[in-house]
């Protein structure tokens, strides 16, 4: 099933519900959503700490940070 059948379905699905379980399904994603970001950025800072052990990367100053950005 694709990505977007799937979440017509689930839209369809929650059509069906009551405004109090609509308002629970909302609290409980975005639990969801918040832990699983939390999740991915503590996997970044892991992957960055691995990298700055193994000396890829280099100190910077913000100020080189935003320029090389802007690029």
């Amino acid at each position: 099933m694709r990505r977007s059948s799937k979440f017509s379905n689930v839209l369809e699905a929650t059509s069906h519900l009551s405004l109090e379980e609509k308002e629970t399904l909302l609290e409980v994603l975005r639990h969801r959503t918040v832990e699983e970001r939390r999740k991915q950025i503590k996997q970044e800072i892991a992957e960055a700490k691995r990298e700055h052990t193994a000396g890829k990367t280099k100190a910077a100053s913000a100020r080189r940070i935003m320029k090389d950005l802007v690029k």
